[in-house]
Order: structure tokens, then C-alpha cells, then sequence
């Protein structure tokens, strides 16, 4: 539900969406981080990192970067 909590994330995480395209939006990130937690996530987002080791696929000003999140209801 909007407005039941608060969600803070440093440029790292947020390549879950805005570069890496694992998911579709930030709602899909929301419902996800609901369900299986940062932690998932944030292993998601290295697997991506090391399977695009070169930035090729997903172009980033660097290879990986902080995935730092704050979540709470």
C-alpha cells in the first residue's frame, strides 16, 4: 500500500531498475524487496554486475558500486 512506509537507496541498489533492468519498475522492486528482502536483491544485482563484468550489456561508470537500502514500514 503507498504511504506505509519509507524507502531509501543509495545509486548502487538502484541499478536494480534504472540500469540493470532487473526489475520493471520500482512497485516490482517494492513487492520484491517484500518478499525475498534486500539481501536477494543486492546478490541479483552482483550476479548482473560480474555477468556484465565489462559494461557492455549495461553501460555504468563503474563495474559495481554500494548497494546500500533502508526499508521500513
Amino acid at each position: 500500500k503507498a504511504g506505509d512506509g519509507v524507502l531509501l537507496m543509495s545509486d548502487g541498489f538502484t541499478r536494480a531498475v534504472d540500469t540493470l533492468g532487473l526489475y520493471k519498475d520500482w512497485d516490482a522492486l517494492t513487492a520484491a524487496l517484500k518478499t525475498i528482502g534486500p539481501d536477494k536483491i543486492i546478490d541479483q544485482i552482483r550476479a548482473a554486475e560480474r555477468a556484465d563484468d565489462q559494461g557492455l550489456k549495461h553501460h555504468r561508470s563503474s563495474r559495481h558500486d554500494d548497494a546500500t537500502v533502508l526499508w521500513g514500514r
